[in-house]
């Protein structure tokens, strides 16, 4: 893979809930193909602070974190089964068309999303912030 996911960017949703893949991260997604299966994206809450955000992953990479992650615990397990709960529950199949992505309403509704928002590399996925959250943690790249 090309080098890894930096940077902040403030991009726009379109009215069909889309938006643009900001320039720097795009070698980062070439080469997917056309799966409806491109991207995981996952609804995340953070536990210190109850802030909202998604998480947009390339699917092998999430799918190989999540299977190192799981391999070596009993599936059967209550904790396992909470913590399989937490990721899988909150966690649904996106496709790059065009160099955009569609994120579902409950995505929209999770992470107070409209307009302008922020986009945020963390190497190996990046994450999305409305943009009054993000106008607190981030500085855009220029």
């Amino acid at each position: 893979m090309p080098t890894g996911l930096i940077g902040s960017y403030k991009v726009m949703l379109d009215a069909k809930n889309r938006f643009n893949i900001p320039a720097p991260f795009k070698r980062y997604f070439d080469g997917l193909g056309d799966s409806s299966e491109q991207v995981t994206i996952r609804r995340v809450t953070n536990q210190k602070d109850s802030s909202s955000f998604i998480q947009v992953y390339p699917s092998d990479y999430f799918n190989k974190r999540v299977n190192q992650q799981f391999e070596s615990l009993d599936p059967f397990d209550p904790e396992t089964e909470e913590k399989r709960r937490a990721i899988f529950a909150n966690s649904f199949s996106g496709e790059i068309k065009h160099n955009r992505i569609l994120l579902s309403q409950n995505a929209i509704e999770h992470g107070s999303l409209n307009g302008q928002i922020w986009v945020v590399g963390m190497f190996d996925y990046f994450e999305i912030w409305s943009l009054e959250e993000g106008d607190q943690r981030f500085t855009a790249v220029t």
